[in-house]
């Protein structure tokens, strides 16, 4: 077989495959003020914690089913993030699965 045969097979597998992301999220402390929904834009993803001060509410964990891409798995969980009123994810793993804090901060 070809390499284009094999890639346009490996494509076509990939796409019947039912890929998903199922997202799911464990409240680990009370937010220190009221929050509200905002755009997954406005959450940052960050790989250490940031400068400022904060309050970690929440772990966002994935459980991949089939393949999914890693920017489709990033959207995933800052919407779920951005659903709950956080400011930031703290990515915590990303070994077969993407954990992060989900942290508001402090001071507005």
């Amino acid at each position: 077989m070809n390499a284009a045969k094999i890639i346009s097979f490996t494509l076509m597998v990939a796409s019947l495959c039912g890929c998903s992301v199922s997202v799911s999220y464990l409240q680990t402390n009370l937010p220190p003020h009221p929050l509200a929904a905002k755009s997954s834009d406005a959450v940052d993803v960050l790989t250490i914690p940031p400068g400022r001060k904060y309050v970690e509410i929440g772990t966002i964990q994935t459980e991949l089913v089939g393949f999914a891409s890693h920017e489709n798995v990033v959207a995933a969980v800052k919407q779920e993030a951005a659903n709950r009123g956080c400011d930031a994810l703290v990515r915590i793993r990303s070994v077969h699965t993407f954990a992060a804090a989900c942290i508001v901060y402090t001071e507005k």
